[in-house]
């Protein structure tokens, strides 16, 4: 029998739905857990509320991953991942996700704050035993500007040297251009986590923002250009034991109707099983 993959999803995809009201959802799925999104600010008693939360309905805190809100001056990069590591070790998950400075090089003042910032997090998360992991980047299709941990061989050479975890991204390595099962198989020893979703060109219209972000990316599986199947049945093949994250754009799961929204998680988590027998069957 093929390996059984572990299947999370992002509390951010669940969003605007409060936690409260996604939690049930998931279960119903039959998902294993999720990847609960740090919230913009985290208080001294946020990680309690939350952990008092998935206890109640089940479910699994698999990963945490930094916020995306707050861009800028007033919740800089190097306080995200501090909030993100701090709440993880709190909840007790077993991993962290941070994202790495969006600078042309390490020259940059950002990217020098952000290296100082990884040697103490790393410290307090491995005496937690919780892993961080850094996620390739997300670059800009239309831009040729490079950009630190851009290339998956100068991230996994990064993370093999610190003793980190990998998120690899579908949709981020479809949308640099990449091979995703080439890229794969260069990160797959530091692997600890998968954002799972497809990918679709739009050709001119990637030159904008808004379109990119509701048209292209994060697309449901199967909604895009992206080899998920043969890359998920790789994935139970190779007997991968972190969690499937399904990390899509919020509005394709229609989270205004919660039946229809379980559907469509019901949905996904049948594709990745369907992709396991895949498995199942070329090992057979």
């Amino acid at each position: 029998m093929a390996h059984r993959l572990m299947i999370s999803i992002s509390s951010f995809s669940l969003y605007p739905l409060p936690l409260r009201a996604s939690l049930p959802l998931i279960a119903a799925a039959g998902l294993d857990g999720i990847e609960l999104m740090a919230p913009p600010v985290v208080r001294s008693n946020t990680a309690q509320h939350l952990a008092k939360l998935v206890r109640a309905h089940g479910v699994k805190i698999l990963t945490v991953h930094q916020t995306l809100f707050g861009y800028g001056p007033l919740l800089p990069l190097v306080r995200r991942a501090t909030d993100a590591v701090e709440l993880a070790v709190s909840l007790g998950a077993p991993c962290v996700v941070v994202h790495s400075p969006h600078v042309p090089d390490w020259s940059h003042p950002e990217a020098a704050r952000w290296l100082d910032m990884m040697q103490p997090l790393q410290a307090q998360a491995d005496a937690a035993g919780c892993v961080i992991s850094v996620e390739n980047v997300d670059r800009n299709p239309t831009e040729d500007t490079p950009i630190v941990l851009g290339a998956m061989e100068d991230l996994s050479d990064f993370a093999a040297q610190r003793g980190l975890g990998i998120t690899l991204d579908t949709c981020h390595a479809m949308r640099n251009g990449g091979d995703l099962l080439a890229g794969y198989e260069t990160l797959r020893r530091q692997m600890v986590n998968v954002h799972l979703s497809d990918r679709r060109s739009i050709g001119a219209g990637e030159r904008f923002f808004l379109a990119r972000t509701l048209l292209a990316n994060h697309r449901l599986p199967g909604q895009g250009q992206a080899p998920l199947t043969p890359f998920l049945a790789r994935l139970a093949a190779d007997a991968y034991a972190g969690p499937v994250t399904i990390e899509v754009n919020p509005w394709l799961l229609r989270t205004w109707s919660r039946d229809r929204c379980r559907r469509i998680l019901e949905q996904v988590v049948a594709y990745i099983r369907q992709a396991e027998a895949r498995a199942e069957h070329e090992l057979a």
